[in-house]
């Protein structure tokens, strides 16, 4: 099966296509957007600043597109990429997966022409009352077999928003980064930021926050290994994000919100009830760190492992290419899965 992987997000389309191929599939990452992370891809779809040439730069390549079996859109479909349901139109037959991982969904803006798509995922639970069609699709990640140990003066937490400063807005922080600040310095003291480059060090003699924003994917992965815990969000979503399991996979304890009876199982330490204390007792307990960062590895191995992963997106586009073919061209010229 030959699957096109359209924008790669917060790193899931590369993961996912990956462990695609692993499986004897041809899985290509096409990239539309420059994210700030610098997350790898295959091909890059160049020219599509504004609506008009968004469509013009998809349209130009119908034939390269026309060529897969499968379009995994992620970050959903805006209400001016008319390319994709045009491109249903011309060939029913091929699968729409339409991929949703947050704020596309909360906010709507990716929440257009669904009628055209014939599968929909999500990647966190509390997207589910936006998108009652689609199904929760666990984010993708892989396990190093090797956890490299940390040797830090004091314990240091890690904190990875996409883009963060000291001046930026309280609205525009989207994973409470102000607010884990001021939790790691009601925990241990006040402590003026050290800015290098997108990176902000908050050191006081017990503990050491690093808030890193805006630096490239595999620098901000080398950076997170040498922390002793990394703080996910304090966010109103419920649900913990892709840092939380990249945090998991490299054996790191995690702190976040989430809701727990969505997530049975998930080791991630809340921050709802007694942050404060939460924060001092894994600075000071080296054996809680240890046992909730190999809780953390065997969660991710079990619910979020690539391959797993991929094997239930590759089930779903069997399942869905073979309702299209058998619905013959009326019936498979509209998705709506």
């Amino acid at each position: 099966m030959k699957i096109a992987h359209i924008n790669n997000m917060a790193n899931i389309a590369w993961n996912l296509a990956q462990a695609q191929r692993r499986l004897g599939h041809e899985a290509t990452v096409f990239s539309i957007y420059d994210f700030p992370s610098r997350f790898p891809y295959d091909v890059a779809v160049p020219g599509t600043r504004g609506p008009l040439l968004w469509n013009v730069a998809m349209a130009r390549r119908i034939f390269t597109f026309m060529e897969f079996d499968v379009l995994h859109v992620h970050g959903g479909m805006r209400l001016t990429q008319v390319f994709y349901p045009l491109f249903k139109r011309l060939f029913p037959h091929k699968v729409l997966a339409v991929h949703f991982h947050g704020m596309d969904a909360r906010s709507g803006l990716g929440t257009h022409h669904l009628t055209y798509a014939d599968l929909q995922f999500r990647s966190t639970e509390d997207l589910a009352a936006l998108l009652p069609a689609s199904e929760w699709l666990p984010s993708p990640i892989e396990v190093p077999e090797v956890v490299p140990p940390t040797n830090n003066r004091v314990p240091r937490f890690g904190h990875f928003p996409l883009r963060w400063s000291p001046d930026t807005p309280e609205r525009l922080v989207l994973k409470g980064t102000n607010r884990i600040v001021r939790l790691f310095q009601d925990a241990f003291g006040s402590a003026e930021p050290r800015a290098e480059d997108g990176i902000y060090s908050f050191i006081t003699t017990a503990a050491e926050l690093v808030v890193v924003s805006g630096r490239p994917h595999d620098e901000a992965v080398k950076l997170m290994a040498a922390c002793d815990i990394v703080i996910d969000q304090i966010s109103d979503f419920q649900s913990y994000g892709m840092t939380a399991l990249e945090a998991m996979a490299l054996g790191k304890p995690v702190l976040s919100t989430y809701n727990a009876s969505w997530y049975p199982g998930t080791p991630v330490v809340q921050l709802e009830t007694d942050p404060v204390s939460e924060c001092r007792k894994l600075a000071v307990d080296e054996g809680h760190r240890r046992e909730l960062g190999r809780r953390g590895r065997a969660f991710v191995a079990e619910v979020h492992d690539a391959t797993k992963i991929a094997r239930r997106t590759l089930t779903a586009y069997r399942t869905t290419q073979e309702r299209l073919v058998n619905a013959g061209p009326r019936g498979a010229s509209r998705g709506g899965s």
